[in-house]
Formats: C-alpha cells, structure tokens, sequence
C-alpha cells in the first residue's frame, strides 16, 4: 500500500497546480510534528532531540543540500544510543 501510495503520488501530484491552495505544502511538516509527538518520551528526550536540532541548525548554515536533514538524524540518533547505555 505504502508503495502503490507513493507512486499515485508521483504521478498525480503534478495535476496539482497550486499545492498551497489546499495546504498540501504544510503536509510534510504537519505529519512530522504528530510523529515527533509520539517519539517524545519526556526530559530523556530533550538532549539527544538539542543535539539533533543543533547539528541541524549548524549544518544546514554551512553544508549545501540537504545533508543537514541527515546529519541531524544521526547526531540525535548516536547521542540517545550512547546517553541511553551510560544511563540504564
């Protein structure tokens, strides 16, 4: 489903001359705050997602593209790895 979904996307989005029009420009934005909401697991949460923004911040300032996207990941992802092992 997930692929059919995406390929009809593909190929139907061009149809879709003014995507602000029916606020399909903040889709991406509006279905990544309901899934962070449901990653945030309280105060534990709040270092690696800093680090991830901070990453992200810095590396969108001086890397062209979009590798700020991935850095920013990998950044929150490596600091909850390694602050959840030093802590439990």
């Amino acid at each position: 489903m997930w692929n059919a979904s995406t390929v009809a996307g593909y190929l139907l989005g061009g149809f879709i001359a003014e995507p602000e029009k029916y606020a399909l420009d903040f889709a991406f934005t509006a279905i990544f705050l309901a899934l962070a909401f449901l990653m945030f697991r309280g105060k534990e949460s709040l270092l690696p997602w800093t680090i991830a923004a901070v990453v992200a911040s810095v590396a969108e300032a001086v890397i062209p593209g979009k590798f700020y996207i991935v850095l920013g990941a990998l950044a929150g992802a490596l600091s909850a790895a390694f602050l959840g092992k030093n802590n439990g």
